[in-house]
């Protein structure tokens, strides 16, 4: 249970001093116990996760590689990364949710980033390109469609894309990809972003928009981080 500080009103983690254990020594307790459980060594998986998740997954491991240089981090975001071409195949696009194919690819991107295979950058790039070509239109002034339904343009697809646009043009230095990610991310300042920093969720053909704060939309404004920092 996390206390939450009566003047901040943001979590307290001043018990977790009351184990004696450092924030990196707790870190690796539950990375060690998470994998013993969960994780399936003959399918390089983890139990119970599905696509979107096995991307979030994926990319803690390479989280944890980033802080740390442990190789065995790595190796594990590897035999991940395999597993989950096993689990989903090659062709992410028949999952019709495009920001879940969007998550992945940014692990994938990170994954080349640090080992520098190419497979793992063509599988990413080819998906994202596949996204980009079936999710971005002019209707509500541009985005990325949420799904392949055409239905709404959501937070959680176009903030990922230009992340991937991002990466996919440091690593090529293609001026298109620089190019897709300023449209998308001028597309979602302009429709679903408030300078307060409220990000709302998503942008339906309706025309009403779902000013829903769903927390993965959400960062830390500048006056919190310095309020949590005092």
């Amino acid at each position: 249970t996390l206390f939450r500080s009566s003047r901040t009103g943001y979590p307290d983690y001043s018990f977790c001093l009351s184990t004696g254990k450092t924030y990196v020594e707790m870190a690796d307790e539950v990375y060690a116990s998470f994998r013993k459980k969960y994780w399936q060594s003959r399918a390089n998986w983890v139990t119970g996760s599905g696509f979107w998740d096995a991307a979030e997954i994926l990319e803690t491991f390479i989280d944890a590689y980033d802080s740390t240089g442990r190789d065995d981090y790595l190796e594990y975001a590897e035999k991940y990364a395999a597993g989950f071409i096993t689990k989903n195949g090659s062709n992410w696009l028949s999952n019709k949710y495009n920001d879940d194919i969007m998550w992945i690819t940014i692990a994938y991107l990170r994954l080349y980033l640090i080992t520098k295979n190419n497979s793992y950058y063509r599988q990413a790039k080819s998906m994202y390109d596949g996204v980009y070509k079936r999710g971005w239109s002019s209707d509500l002034g541009g985005g990325i469609w949420w799904t392949t339904d055409n239905n709404t343009k959501n937070s959680c697809v176009n903030c990922p894309a230009a992340i991937a646009a991002c990466y996919i043009y440091q690593i090529s230095e293609s001026e298109q990809y620089l190019d897709q990610a300023k449209a998308i991310i001028d597309w979602e300042v302009d429709n679903l972003y408030e300078t307060n920093g409220h990000v709302y969720d998503s942008y339906p053909v309706s025309g009403e928009k779902n000013t829903w704060a769903s927390t993965y939309n959400q960062g830390r404004s500048e006056e919190h981080t310095s309020e949590l920092q005092s």
